[in-house]
């Protein structure tokens, strides 16, 4: 199952590296790793204690999704030369910073249909000054190193999600071109989400796979939504196999089994928060919402009806109510109300700056304006 989940991860990469750099949501969750911190974690960089958790976290799928599909450490056009550990000789290479300033980052922009280009080509192409033909003796000298005589045109994930123009429909077509190395396991996790919600059109299945980018700007919320579908959360239920003596009960309602689906939705003390979170949206939306486990687990939010906006509240809610019960997954007490209250309201005032810099604050009106209403609270 862990080659399933880095594909929902690696998609958070494509976010950082589209023109997205003026984007305010990537912009605050990038602030401490510049565009050449990443690409060198990406490639092969040393992952420190002062790498955030949200970068480790996809960095690692993206090493592993690369391993997994037969691309680790094979160079091609999109290799980066001064970063990274591919090229290790290369990126140890000093004074080449008027390099990489006038356009020539990745091996791509050095190499022809065969091998290196000369001198004279770079020249014509980059306007390199001949003050340089001893930089680019020193660099082709260390590219020696590796013995390349043919690169590899393009590792299709490199392709998809570095370029940072997936464009519409794109995330979907990544996420299947992984999957589907291991259908069987896929298939797996459905028939055990079937178990507990009933048959599950292709459709459902599909935007289900794919709701987490429907209920939230913040990767990281999207990333809780992507471990609540692939159930990615140890339960003591699955600790008892693993270690002897240990008691598969609920620690909440002393249950047994606790499996995933019982800390999550059945344990009777998870239900009374859910039912009180039912009510609530209920009361803010005016109408009932009924939290089956398609709405509240898998984020089916048409089940609810209503427009675009206020699905999208719901789910935001929904998952926000999901994040408070991971919080206390393991403890003998449940969430409370007042903490997914204030975990809406910190939503709330979070995405409003995020909706103004977009130039659509009207959007973030729509979304939570009722919560706001029915709180008598106001924005900002």
């Amino acid at each position: 199952m862990r080659r399933l989940l880095w594909a929902t991860q690696i998609l958070v990469i494509n976010e950082w590296m589209c023109g997205g750099w003026s984007d305010p949501t990537y912009r605050r969750e990038l602030a401490c790793l510049g565009y050449q911190g990443v690409m060198d974690l990406l490639y092969g960089g040393v992952l420190s204690r002062t790498v955030p958790e949200i970068t480790r976290s996809v960095v690692l799928a993206w090493r592993g999704a690369l391993t997994w599909t037969g691309w680790n450490r094979k160079h091609t056009l999109m290799t980066p030369l001064w970063v990274g550990t591919w090229l290790a000789h290369v990126a140890g290479l000093e004074g080449f910073a008027k390099w990489d300033h006038i356009g020539i980052t990745l091996l791509g922009d050095i190499w022809g249909p065969s091998s290196l280009n000369s001198f004279e080509e770079l020249q014509r192409e980059f306007g390199l000054h001949r003050s340089q033909f001893f930089k680019y003796l020193q660099l082709r000298h260390a590219l020696a190193t590796y013995g390349l005589k043919r690169l590899e045109e393009f590792n299709p994930l490199e392709v998809k999600v570095l370029s940072g123009k997936m464009g519409r429909g794109g995330v979907s077509r990544l996420y299947k071109s992984l999957v589907i190395h291991t259908p069987d396991r896929f298939d797996c996790l459905r028939e055990k989400w079937e178990g507990l919600v009933g048959d599950l059109e292709e459709e459902d299945w599909r935007d289900a796979s794919m709701a987490h980018r429907e209920m939230a700007i913040s990767s990281r919320l999207r990333l809780l939504q992507w471990k609540i579908f692939h159930m990615a959360y140890r339960t003591p239920a699955l600790l008892s196999k693993m270690y002897r003596g240990y008691e598969a009960r609920c620690p909440k309602c002393s249950g047994a089994p606790a499996d995933f689906f019982h800390l999550i939705w059945h344990c009777p003390v998870t239900q009374t928060f859910w039912a009180k979170v039912g009510r609530t949206l209920s009361g803010v939306c005016g109408r009932p919402i009924a939290l089956t486990p398609r709405v509240g687990l898998l984020g089916l939010l048409f089940d609810v009806g209503g427009n675009r906006a206020s699905r999208r509240f719901v789910g935001m809610a929904t998952l926000l109510a999901k994040r408070e019960i991971a919080r206390y997954w393991m403890r003998p007490v449940s969430p409370s109300m007042s903490e997914w209250r204030a975990a809406m309201d910190w939503a709330a005032k979070t995405e409003e700056p995020i909706y103004l810099a977009r130039g659509c604050p009207h959007k973030h009106s729509k979304i939570w304006g009722m919560w706001w209403d029915y709180f008598g609270l106001q924005s900002g």
